[in-house]
């Protein structure tokens, strides 16, 4: 999705922001994401290498 920010401390904008679901557990019969990464660029090269915001374990 498209998301409004700055994260290079550039002028304000509308920019890709997106996530993945990197591991899933299944806990009394619910599979529910239990390693997700989200952060700015979703669907380039610079979400990989710098668009990182979140991670959870």
């Amino acid at each position: 999705m498209l998301r409004w920010g700055n994260p290079d401390k550039a002028k304000f904008r509308f920019l890709p922001f997106g996530g993945l679901i990197e591991e899933s557990g299944t806990f009394d019969g619910n599979t529910i994401p239990t390693k997700v990464r989200v952060g700015w660029y979703f669907g380039s090269e610079r979400f990989d290498s710098e668009g990182k915001s979140k991670r959870s374990t």
